[in-house]
């Protein structure tokens, strides 16, 4: 194989990679708010600090996964999620890991299904193009995360995690669930 085409079939990976990854970091970390139905952003300087920080969030995720495995990207997304939404919205940090742990599962569902779908489509159309393989898959993930709020239940938040609980096997219980989803998925 030429070295060049080899070059840039790794480039054209390393593209899609963190494009996947900022939607998905992206749609977990406006999750977190969906959940507990707080509004993420009130006015565009918000908004353009909020595209940064993800931007940043995606750039340092995908350095991570380059020199380290998947696991430790999980870890990492969800620690540094949980430590701005933390901050933005004045909860506690135990609280923002569950909220984000269990964002972060759901997002990984929708997005497996999302490539589910998506292959089915390759495989009938014989699509062979990874950019609008991407453009695809993006679309029905972003789709069936529109579909779930629109779910009258789901929109307005999950009442069970709306309520911050004191009680610490609450949280537990719930980053367990969440843990348990998301390594099901690495698996």
């Amino acid at each position: 194989m030429n070295l060049d085409y080899i070059m840039q079939l790794e480039e054209t990976e390393t593209v899609i990679y963190i494009i996947r990854l900022f939607f998905i970091n992206a749609l977990t970390y406006f999750l977190d708010f969906k959940i507990i139905n707080i509004k993420i952003c009130k006015d565009v300087t918000e908004r353009i600090l909020t595209i940064f920080l993800l931007m940043l969030l995606t750039i340092i995720c995908s350095f991570i996964r380059r020199y380290s495995s998947f696991s430790y990207l999980v870890i990492s997304i969800i620690i540094i999620i949980s430590v701005s939404f933390s901050i933005k919205s004045k909860y506690n940090l135990g609280y923002s890991l569950a909220i984000t742990t269990f964002s972060l599962a759901i997002n990984y569902i929708i997005f497996a299904i999302s490539t589910f779908f998506a292959f089915l489509e390759f495989s009938i159309l014989n699509i062979r193009n990874d950019y609008i393989n991407l453009i695809i898959i993006l679309i029905i993930y972003i789709s069936l995360f529109y579909a779930l709020f629109k779910i009258e239940r789901i929109g307005k938040g999950f009442a069970f995690l709306k309520k911050q609980s004191q009680n610490e096997y609450f949280s537990l219980l719930i980053l367990n669930i969440s843990c348990v989803i998301l390594f099901s998925i690495v698996i």
